[in-house]
């Protein structure tokens, strides 16, 4: 299902919640709203939030080559022996939980959106276009 409503986003998970998930992951690009996402299960005491953002070290490399991959997996475990439920945020999430050997039960992907409410990066990946086809594009957007 694909959806540009936050709300339906959260009743989709309280629903495989509901359906006896126990860990959820949110993946998506770096700042397209992952955290925020995830941040309206905060006040669920039965809801352990697990971000990424703290198991790997940081401006030291490759994001999957300095990953705290048997942290991580210690976290999850450990969040799912004590009957909570697990959400996990962060970006490479597949790569991530395959080599730790854990498969989620709802996946979620946020893409960030841009104000014309395309996909962000879409525009900019074109391969076949060049950057000057890009700018110009670009600005005959903008100008009108």
């Amino acid at each position: 299902m694909v959806t540009q409503n936050i709300n339906e986003v959260i009743k989709l998970i309280n629903s495989s919640l509901d359906e006896g998930a126990k860990i959820i992951s949110v993946d998506g690009e770096t700042g397209a709203g992952k955290s925020s996402l995830t941040d309206s299960f905060k006040s669920n005491f039965k809801i352990e939030i697990i971000s990424f953002e703290n198991y790997y070290k940081r401006q030291t490399g490759l994001y999957l080559d300095v990953f705290y991959y048997d942290k991580l997996k210690e976290k999850i475990k450990g969040v799912f022996d004590s009957s909570k439920i697990a959400i996990l945020d962060g970006i490479c999430m597949d790569q991530i939980l395959n080599s730790i050997s854990f498969i989620p039960d709802f996946k979620v992907y946020v893409k960030k959106l841009d104000s014309f409410k395309e996909w962000y990066f879409e525009r900019y990946l074109d391969e076949n276009k060049t950057t000057d086809e890009i700018i110009l594009n670009e600005n005959e957007e903008n100008n009108g």
